[in-house]
């Protein structure tokens, strides 16, 4: 216990903080001590020092040194951290999120730039091709053949692209002289399951087009 004089006030400082515990104020003078230090004012001031806090100490615990008279007082040493550690910690923080945002993708509208080199466009589309037979995506590759087929023959028969499906499938199917429903099946039916499946779409859609170019 240290007791310090300041403009007129008594301060006391006290480094073990189990005397005013349940567990350990009945062991010895405790309670004398703390109903004389903490019961004769009637505003108490309880700190706990965190670890983020520059001024807070660590007192050795007294016994542990050896049986000698200094040893048995508690030593005042600096905390495990530095001074200025919290405010360190915060600084690095802060500097990282800085760095993110700066080398962060920036979000925005995509920029079309020119490529390096000429690529024919049946080149592409067979590329395109084999990623998605390479990836067994009859699906997809299904329902972009016939989103295709399906603009390819309304500008043909003048059928907006604003129109319904049904008024695109009533209109091919007067051109080509086929079933409403042949023709909803293939331009808007289930995906194939199999390559062999997804020839014979390929191959009905193309002589599709056909008959409606011969009107």
């Amino acid at each position: 216990m240290v007791a310090l004089e300041d403009s007129g006030r008594r301060i006391v400082v006290v480094s073990d903080l189990s005397i005013p515990l349940n567990q350990s104020i009945l062991d010895e003078g405790n309670a004398a001590l703390a109903l004389r230090l903490i019961g004769k004012h009637p505003t108490v001031v309880w700190y706990v020092g965190s670890m983020f806090d520059s001024s807070t100490l660590t007192w050795s615990v007294p016994g542990q040194g050896g049986g000698s008279s200094e040893a048995e007082m508690p030593q005042a040493a600096p905390d495990f951290l530095p001074p200025g550690t919290g405010s360190l910690v915060y600084g690095l923080a802060l500097a990282l999120i800085a760095v993110a945002l700066w080398r962060a993708r920036r979000f925005g509208p995509l920029v079309t730039e020119p490529l390096p080199v000429v690529i024919r466009a049946s080149e592409a589309t067979r590329g395109r091709a084999r990623m998605y037979r390479a990836a067994r995506a009859y699906g997809r590759a299904a329902t972009a053949l016939r989103a295709s087929a399906a603009t390819r023959l309304g500008k043909r028969l003048g059928v907006p692209r604003t129109s319904t499906q049904e008024a695109l499938v009533a209109a091919v199917a007067r051109a080509s002289g086929r079933d409403g429903v042949e023709v909803s099946a293939l331009l808007f039916g289930p995906p194939p399951e199999s390559e062999s499946a997804m020839m014979e779409l390929a191959q009905a859609l193309d002589q599709l087009e056909r008959e409606v170019h011969r009107t």
